[in-house]
Order: structure tokens, then sequence, then C-alpha cells
């Protein structure tokens, strides 16, 4: 399994540089923070909605019951493409999200469906989650590892998605309208995926 923490560590910097550009040099700078982005040419297989130790096996966040902040690619670019004709926006962040439509079991319910396979899937509690990173952790500081982070709670229980996103602002500002039909979401974001990625064997090709 990747570490995922030091990815979401980055952008909080890279964020933070970003605007501090803004503020000391003028630079022009508009953030967007899109959520589970799915669509053309990605994998089905998504991190966002599960832990993927094999291909045949999703370990998932919780108890993959709560809804996902999923954004569909093209409703991604539709946005970044509106603020180019929207003045004044500089220094702002955009959460990219559409309504909360699936849950990560109904995801994986279509995508079984589609494929035509039958996926292993673990219901994992954050607790566990952050046991064994703790666990890892106190393994590598007794190697010496002093550039080590100790792992937090909070961080795995956000890979829950307990808490929802408000992608409004972006909506209000850059006249954003996301897809809002759950059809459209199952298609574009999981269906065209899947044949894309189960070519050989998916039944719907």
């Amino acid at each position: 399994m990747p570490v995922l923490e030091p990815y979401a560590r980055s952008k909080v910097e890279n964020e933070r540089n970003l605007l501090e550009l803004y503020t000391q040099k003028q630079f022009p700078v508009v953030i967007f923070r899109p959520g589970i982005v799915l669509g053309h040419g990605g994998c089905p297989l998504h991190w966002g909605v599960a832990g993927w130790p094999y291909p045949s096996v999703a370990r998932l966040w919780g108890s993959g019951n709560n809804r996902l902040p999923i954004v569909l690619v093209n409703d991604c670019v539709d946005a970044m493409v509106r603020s180019l004709n929207v003045m004044g926006i500089e220094g702002r962040s955009y959460n990219l999200v559409g309504p909360p439509m699936i849950t990560a079991n109904e995801y994986l319910d279509a995508l079984e469906s589609r494929a035509g396979i039958r996926l292993r899937r673990i219901a994992t509690p954050s607790w566990k989650y952050f046991a064994e990173s703790l666990a890892k952790w106190a393994v590598k500081k007794m190697g010496r590892d002093h550039d080590l982070r100790r792992p937090t709670y909070s961080e795995w229980e956000g890979r829950t998605f307990a808490a929802t996103l408000d992608g409004g602002r972006a909506q209000r500002e850059l006249g954003w309208r996301p897809t809002r039909e759950r059809a459209t979401l199952i298609r574009e974001g999981i269906h065209d995926p899947v044949d894309e990625w189960f070519e050989p064997t998916s039944p719907h090709r």
C-alpha cells in the first residue's frame, strides 16, 4: 500500500508557497482542490474510493457507506476554463466537488457489474489503519529515521469522508455547474473507465 500522507502534506505545502507568491509578489494564483476525480483515462481501481493491495481486493476507508466527494474530469476542466474569464479571484481557493451521490460500496457495485468481476471488499475502521501506521512509524523510529512525522488518527478518519466537502463557492463565483445526474456520473465516471481498463473482458464492449 503506498504512503499517501506525504502526498497530502505536499499539497498543503505547495498551496502555502503559491499563496506566499501571491501576497508577496502579486503572482496571480487561483487554487483548485478537486475531490475524487473520475472519467475518461482514469483507472477504475481508484485510491480515493478504496485501498488496493491487490487488483482483486478493495480495502475500504471505513465502512464504505459515506457519500463520496466525486467530480468528473470534464467538470474539473470546465471550472478551470471558466476561471480564466472571471476577474478578481486571484488568491482564492475552490473545492471542485459535485453533489455527493454515491458511496464507495455503490461505486464498487457499479464497477463489478460493468466489468463482470467480483472484488473482495474489506471494511477497515480508521483506528485499524492508524494502529498499523503507528506501528510502522515506531519501527522506523527505532531505525533512527529522524525525518519521520508521527501519524495522526485524523489523517485516516478523513479518508472515510464522514465530513462533506462544499463546492458551492465555485458554483457561485465561477458559474460552475457540475454534473448532478447520478446516471451520468456512473456512466462517465465508472462505466467509461471500466470499459477502457477491462476492454478485453468487459461484457459491454
